[in-house]
């Protein structure tokens, strides 16, 4: 690298992260932007979807760092797999982020807004081994690599092989699905009990926002009060999520308590 002038990016994708895609049997393109036609940022490679039954994303898109750079940074590697994924011009849900040695895949879930870490696996010590036997003892690869070393190498196969990647891309549908369900239950059962203390059935909660939790002005009626208390409900809710989403501050209803 340093003799011939080359990027360290475009040799760790030349020499580390392509000859695993082929190995990995991924068809990939390069340079891959967003859908709508407009400026956007570009994904290192992209991998079509568009065939496959039971799949949502249109595409699995790839970011290549140079090796040993962070991929945890909001710039870089893994942040930049996050906003491509959250921002649906890419139309996909799915995304690795590499250095060649750590491959990290990602999964955006639209109707959540949130993204899941699937795998993270560090190849370092792999490439290690293969190194020292390489300019020393020359062994039979399949001698060189120690247990924990052998496992990494299998779950990099488990979860990165293309073949297994879309089986994962296919089920996460129904996981997502079945999982927003139970959500989507606890959910209503916690509003109900604290906007209007139905516990279930004929039992009530001790406390709610409309049996003492709001100090109704005169002439105030049963309706207003029960009206006031949904739409306060569905402020603070609205004021989570944006903090969730990093939009607001992450304290911001614990600092207006604690201020007013």
């Amino acid at each position: 690298m340093t003799r011939d002038g080359l990027q360290s990016e475009s040799l760790t994708q030349q020499a580390v992260v392509e000859p695993l895609l082929d190995v990995l049997e991924y068809e990939y393109a390069t340079e891959a932007g967003g859908l709508s036609g407009g400026w956007t940022l570009v994904a290192d490679y992209a991998v079509s979807l568009r065939a496959y039954d039971g799949i949502d994303s249109t595409r699995l898109l790839i970011e290549a760092e140079r090796i040993n750079k962070a991929l945890d940074s909001r710039e870089h590697g893994a942040g930049q797999v996050r906003d491509w994924l959250g921002q649906r011009e890419f139309e996909s849900d799915f995304g690795f982020a590499t250095d060649g040695l750590r491959w990290v895949f990602i999964r955006y879930d639209p109707d959540s807004y949130t993204h899941t870490a699937i795998e993270e696996i560090g190849l370092a010590p792999v490439f290690l081994a293969l190194f020292e036997n390489q300019v020393g003892r020359q062994d039979p690869l399949e001698a060189v690599l120690a247990d924990a070393d052998s496992d990494r190498v299998s779950r990099l196969v488990r979860t990165f092989a293309f073949e297994n990647f879309v089986s994962i891309a296919a089920d996460a549908r129904q996981v997502i699905e079945r999982k927003q369900r139970e959500i989507t239950d606890d959910f209503y059962d916690d509003y109900t009990r604290y906007v209007f203390g139905i516990v279930g059935g004929d039992e009530r909660s001790a406390r709610s926002l409309v049996g003492d939790g709001v100090r109704a002005p005169n002439g105030a009626t049963a309706e207003d009060s029960r009206l006031f208390a949904v739409e306060l409900m569905n402020r603070l809710l609205f004021i989570k999520f944006l903090e969730d989403k990093g939009i607001f501050q992450p304290d911001l209803l614990r600092t207006l308590k604690e201020t007013y």
